[in-house]
């Protein structure tokens, strides 16, 4: 087996020893997706480009899940990268 064989689950925007912001794959009923998560507990949300706290898995609506979900890894990068141009703009 070599590395390019195992499967990415998680890739680190940023690290500090307070918070860790990562693009993490998620497992769901509808197959797997791609969420910008802080520190584990809390999701990036595409309608209010803001963090916000993630529910346990029986609470997630769909709403919530269409919100904080990507297609791809590439997609949330993108998102992730535009949502912090407009912040500092």
């Amino acid at each position: 087996m070599k590395i390019d064989d195992l499967k990415v689950l998680q890739y680190e925007l940023t690290f500090s020893p307070t918070e860790t912001i990562t693009i993490e794959l998620r497992h769901g009923c509808d197959g797997e997706k791609w969420a910008i998560t802080k520190t584990g507990y809390a999701a990036f949300s595409k309608k209010h480009k803001a963090f916000v706290i993630e529910p346990i898995p029986s609470s997630r609506t769909d709403e919530y899940l269409d919100d904080t979900r990507f297609n791809t890894a590439q997609d949330a990068l993108d998102f992730w990268e535009n949502a912090n141009a407009l912040a500092t703009n």
